[in-house]
């Protein structure tokens, strides 16, 4: 593939990371009306069980997502194959929703979060991943930009509705961030192919095989969450100040917002990256070192505004001095990792396309051993050091994607 394919996967991840900030902007709009109505402690609570609730909706992804792009996207206008993962995805978003609920009654018991974590959990049964991936694998665009504004849309109408009523109630913010997707969920149904009531043998040993084969891919996307989100649960731990914890967790949602960015590109990667594609090393580099750049030049005007750009994003907190000063260090401290996700991203995908899992799967554990061990340490002892702790796994891991990445160049010359 030569530069035209290059470009065209950075149109599709633009698109798609267009569509994905429509709601993203929105999102942060409602996270402010949220802000402010809760306050700088419930706020910080708030985004550390959607932290939670981030971990397992990666269980109830169970890695199906990735397999699906790369293996399956080309099939999916097979009605009986369509159902078949959709009902898969169904399952798996029930077991994950029982298993927060009751995981919740014991990780918060002690900190009252318990309900709240549990009402959240509730999401998980119409969550947009359990559809999404039928508009992302058959590329049907225009229904992708449907489904996410309507649940734009909802989420918008549910936020003004709290910040209305001034209601300060978290478990009120967590039923309304759960029930948001529901209209986007039907919407979507009304778009997947019908097949029969009950799954038909061949639709039970493909859902067998997607389990088997989903697994690596499972434990890969659980060790993601040794990376980022272990420092927010480090900070939690370790900090005391409300001020403080509300500071970080305004800059750190903005990073998870552009890391939902990166996720975008990834699948754009997935969608075109071919099997045993033979590149030579200089279009290996040049497709890592233009992710860098892109994600460099996008990162630095965030980098330069500092504590502003949470500060206007989040206007709903009662921002101090001392808050500001705390999260322009943090944005500009995690920037690093996107810039990192960026750089590994072309190498990430054609490792999945080549179905190297075991590797990727060691490479992921590896990197996310040493952020723990690296954040464990800084806890320990230097808890003003999270931060830059917590980006140990981030240069580990993208250092040892791309040199395997460029090691294959050698590999297939043999």
């Amino acid at each position: 593939m030569g530069s035209s394919s290059l470009k065209k996967r950075m149109g599709v991840g633009i698109g798609l990371s267009a569509i994905s900030a429509v709601f993203q902007l929105l999102a942060f709009c409602v996270n402010n009306l949220l802000a402010h109505t809760l306050g700088a402690a419930a706020f910080a609570d708030y985004v550390l069980i959607a932290t939670d609730l981030s971990i397992f909706s990666v269980i109830a992804e169970f890695g199906t997502g990735a397999l699906i792009l790369s293996f399956f996207a080309t099939r999916l206008g097979n009605p009986s194959i369509a159902q078949a993962i959709f009902r898969l995805r169904v399952g798996l978003g029930a077991f994950a929703c029982a298993a927060m609920v009751v995981v919740s009654q014991f990780a918060h018991a002690l900190d009252g979060l318990a309900l709240p974590c549990a009402i959240l959990a509730l999401g998980l049964l119409c969550s947009p991943a359990i559809v999404e991936w039928f508009f992302l694998g058959t590329r049907d665009w225009k229904n992708l930009v449907r489904f996410k504004l309507i649940h734009a849309a909802t989420y918008l109408v549910g936020g003004l509705a709290l910040w209305a009523s001034d209601c300060p109630s978290l478990e009120a913010v967590c039923l309304m961030v759960s029930i948001a997707p529901l209209p986007a969920f039907c919407f979507a149904l009304t778009r997947l192919p019908k097949t029969g009531r009950a799954l038909r043998r061949s639709q039970r040993k493909l859902v067998s095989i997607v389990l088997r084969k989903a697994v690596p891919y499972a434990t890969s996307s659980l060790a993601g969450f040794a990376y980022l989100p272990a420092i927010l649960y480090a900070v939690n731990l370790c900090w005391s100040a409300a001020d403080d914890k509300a500071a970080f967790s305004s800059a750190y949602k903005i990073i998870i917002l552009l890391q939902a960015f990166t996720l975008q590109f990834l699948a754009s990667e997935q969608i075109f990256s071919q099997r045993r594609l033979s590149l030579g090393l200089w279009d290996k580099s040049r497709r890592t070192l233009a992710y860098t750049g892109i994600a460099s030049l996008g990162t630095l005007p965030l980098a330069l505004l500092g504590a502003w750009t949470p500060r206007l994003l989040f206007f709903g907190l009662q921002w101090t001095p001392e808050m500001m000063e705390l999260a322009e260090q943090t944005i500009r401290v995690l920037l690093i990792s996107i810039v990192l996700q960026f750089a590994r991203m072309p190498a990430l995908a054609q490792i999945l396309a080549d179905r190297r899992i075991r590797a990727c799967v060691a490479i992921t554990l590896i990197g996310g051993v040493a952020n723990l061990f690296a954040l464990a340490i800084a806890a320990r002892f230097a808890p003003q050091w999270l931060m830059i702790a917590g980006l140990t796994g981030d240069m580990a891991y993208s250092a040892l994607v791309v040199l395997y990445y460029l090691r294959l160049n050698a590999a297939q010359k043999l």
